[in-house]
Parts: structure tokens; sequence; C-alpha cells
């Protein structure tokens, strides 16, 4: 005999948005008995019409909730976590997906050939890295919609690591595909952990990786690709999967997630992708920037101590592409910031050596999420401007990395570190040229923001990092100007 759990939830679903199973018939065509045995769990809706039915019935739930206003209990009545971006609390689609995933999610657990109780084990790594392939290749091919991803690893697990190979090798460019993992805090002073997270985001770069204090959830053992499939496992004490038992039972995996979902909070999450307005409405550019001491790790580019003649074609660049309002109203706080303050701090910049000839060959630069193609006239008066607010502010200091000389093999660096006394933050360029939106990650952690410092005074000392004094500045640049602009006349 099946559980039926979607009477349980439809039923639930219509008596919260007050409608009538008369109501719910002639939407959909059907005899109102045939509703009311769906509602008391006496009947199943056919499996051959089922996505449908749930199409047609999220349509009609998810207009009566929006026009009551009725949302947000909606979310917290049925556990559902409120989203970061906020508008989405008005988003016609957004609501019909939640309910949609509600009810499928139900009538997969209401037949009695829905595997419910079924578990499997697999041990040994061969077996367990060739289940593993075939099963995320197909979800991550067959999915239509974004992937959420939930590990309880530190990022830098070989499991982990070798999970996050297979979903970026694969990854679509219609979807985004979402990992929250660990991070062992008690780790991070140490400087080469740190190195490695962040050779391990931009290997990653086209993932949006968040990052959570393992302490809580180390020991749950589990990886949930939510509403896909959900493991336990064991390891050796290298970090290689041993065994793992896995069901793709909707009710397991559902309660699976929410138990590692309910460890990974806002409180203990120390790297967090925010979404540009949330950053816009908090002014979190004008606070960052108006602090007197930064470090920066620029991997594309160089778009600091620009005159404000550039920073305004920027602005015009960004109007006449119809960048949104409040876009351009941060470039506007942003340009005054960086004139009026930020230039008279103490600023370390990190400069990767084989971004520069490329920064030269394509002449891009980022400021904010706009991507700008900045011309030769105006790298020539960028130089001289640059050069006076030198002269001005003996606190700016440059070093280059000979990043040639990393053993990286061959990992492309997209991700920027940004860094103040409070707050560091990722920018990822590789999501800024795909016009993507989670490009920016934020730490905040007060003692996680002095480790990376200190790991900058750290890189001051390697032997791959040479600092350049405005004179030799100026040497470079009067040997190989010619060549450069020559290189720039190519691209035109």
């Amino acid at each position: 005999m099946y559980k039926n759990f979607y009477g349980t939830m439809l039923k639930s679903l219509l008596s919260f948005s007050d409608i009538k199973c008369i109501i719910v018939g002639n939407h959909l065509g059907y005899d109102v008995s045939y509703i009311s045995k769906w509602c008391n769990s006496v009947k199943l809706p056919s499996s051959k019409v089922i996505r449908e039915i749930n199409k047609q019935l999220s349509e009609l739930i998810g207009k009566e909730i929006l026009e009551t206003k009725n949302i947000l209990s909606f979310l917290n009545k049925f556990e559902i976590e409120i989203p970061k971006n906020t508008s989405l609390l008005e988003n016609k689609k957004f609501l019909e997906e939640q309910i949609n995933e509600l009810l499928t999610i139900a009538y997969d657990e209401s037949s009695e050939h829905s595997g419910e109780e079924k578990m499997d084990f697999l041990v040994g790594s061969d077996e367990i890295k060739t289940f593993l392939e075939d099963n995320i290749k197909n979800t991550v091919i067959e999915s239509n919609k974004n992937i959420d991803i939930f590990l309880s690893l530190d990022i830098l697990a070989p499991g982990n690591t070798y999970i996050l190979s297979l979903l970026s090798k694969l990854k679509p460019k219609n979807i985004k595909i979402n990992v929250y993992t660990g991070i062992s805090l008690d780790e991070i002073n140490n400087n080469s952990y740190f190195k490695r997270i962040y050779f391990l985001l931009n290997k990653f770069a086209n993932l949006n990786i968040e990052l959570y204090n393992i302490k809580d959830f180390k020991n749950l053992n589990s990886i949930v690709i939510k509403n896909k499939i959900s493991f336990c496992y064991s390891m050796n004490k290298e970090g290689i999967f041993e065994s793992i038992t896995f069901t793709k039972s909707k009710l397991k995996i559902l309660k699976n997630y929410e138990t590692i979902k309910k460890y990974m909070t806002l409180e203990n999450n120390f790297l967090r992708i925010r979404d540009p307005e949330s950053l816009i409405k908090n002014d979190f550019r004008v606070t960052f920037y108006s602090d007197n001491y930064f470090n920066f790790l620029i991997t594309h580019g160089f778009e600091f101590l620009l005159p404000q003649t550039i920073m305004n074609n920027i602005l015009d660049f960004a109007e006449k592409n119809s960048r949104p309002s409040y876009d351009i109203l941060d470039i506007k706080k942003l340009i005054i910031t960086l004139t009026d303050t930020f230039v008279n701090s103490t600023i370390n910049f990190f400069i990767l050596k084989s971004s520069l000839l490329k920064f030269f060959q394509d002449r891009r630069i980022f400021f904010m999420n706009i991507e700008y193609e900045i011309m030769p006239s105006e790298i020539k008066e960028y130089y001289s401007y640059f050069i006076e607010i030198l002269k001005l502010n003996k606190e700016i200091s440059f070093y280059i990395i000979d990043d040639d000389k990393l053993d990286t093999g061959y990992l492309e660096f997209n991700v920027s570190i940004y860094s103040n006394n409070n707050t560091v933050f990722f920018k990822n360029q590789l999501k800024i040229q795909q016009r993507q939106n989670d490009f920016f990650s934020v730490i905040n952690d007060t003692d996680l923001v002095r480790d990376i410092n200190l790991s900058f005074d750290d890189l001051k000392k390697s032997p791959l990092c040479k600092k350049y004094s405005m004179e030799k500045i100026e040497k470079a640049w009067e040997k190989y100007q010619n060549m450069l602009f020559k290189i720039m006349d190519i691209k035109r």
C-alpha cells in the first residue's frame, strides 16, 4: 500500500491558499470528485499527466498567493529558504517553481514503486569513482535548472576537490552550480591553507562556492545534491572515499538536506556570494574604499588610480549600454570615494606578471562589474595621473608576482582579492565576462580577514614577489612604452 504524501501536500497547499476543490477541478478540467480523492489520499493522478497537473496547480496556487501577498508566510510554513535576492519574493516564476517542487517530491514519495526504502552500498575507490562520475554526469546533463550541492567536507579534502572537478568540467552555460562546503578555521592561519583555497577558487571559477565553518558538521559525512541524490560516506586518512551509501528517495534526500542545511547558517558562513543589488543597498563599496589600509591581488587589468576623466568615460559607457540605474548610482558614489579618500590611503598592489602584458594586449579593465576597453590615448593620460598620485602618496606600493614560476599547471587566474582592515572580497572576472551577477564573494570574519592580510605580508617576502618603486616603474615605462603601444595598435 502506498503512502499518499501527495494528497497531504495538495490539501495543505489548497488550504493555505484558500482554494476550493471545485475551483481546482474547473481549472484543470477534472470532475471535483477526482480532486477530492487526490486530497483525501484515496487516489493519485496518473503518472502520464502528473507533470502537466502540477504545472497548472502551481500556476493556480501561485497566483492566489501573489495576489494575497502571502509569499513570506508560504515560504515559512513550507520551510522553504527565503532567497537572498529579495526581488524574487514578487517573482511569479520563482513562486511557481517552489510549489511545483513540493508537489513533485510528494508525488514521487507517494507510489509504492518510488524506491522510498531503497538504499545502495558501494565499497572500493574504483567502484565509487565510476558511480560518482556516472551519477554526477547524469545529474548535470538532465538538469534544466540550477544545481545545489552540499558537502560536509573541508573544501581541500581530496573527495571534495574530485567532485568539484567533475562538476566544473560538465557545467553547461545555461545553469548555475552552487556548492556549499566547509572551511577549517583552525587551519586558516596557515598561509599554505589559504593559498590552496585561493588556487582552488580559481581552478573552479565557473562554480559558485560558499564556505562555512566545518566544526559543527564535519562528522555528518554527508553529501546532498538537492532533489537528486544523497550520500553518506566513509573516508581513509588520506581523504579518499572508501565506502558510500546512497539513496535517490526524494523524502530521504529532503531529510538529509534539511539536516546538513541547518548547520550551514549565516552566522558560520565565512565566504558568501553577494548579489550586486544588496551591495548597493548597503553602500558596500563606499564603506569598503573609505578605509585607510588595503591589500589587492589583481588578476585582470588595473582599475585603480584612474583619473576622473576616465572614470567619467566608464560612467558614460555604462549609461549608453543601459546598465541598471542602481549600477549607475553606485559608479557615481564610487568615483567620489576613490577620488577624495582612497588615493590618500596605505595601499599594497600585488599584480601578476602575466596579467600586465595581457592588459596591454586586450586593454580591458573591470570597474565594478563594468567591463571597459580603455583606449591608447586614455592609457597615456592614465600613466601621467598614476605617476602624479605616486609622487603625492608614498604609502602606495607595487609588487609584481612572477606567476610563470608558480607550479600551477595550466591554471588561469580569474579571481582577484580586495582587502582592507575589516573586510575581504573576491571578484570573479570570468563571471563578469559571462554577464553573470554572482561574481562577488565576501568575507567579514575578523580573524579570517586578519589572517588573509597576514598572508599578504608573507607574500611580500616570497622570492617570486618583487617590489617596484616609482623610479623603477618610470624606468620600465620608458623602456617598454613604444613596444606596448605597438602591441595595442595590433589590436586595433
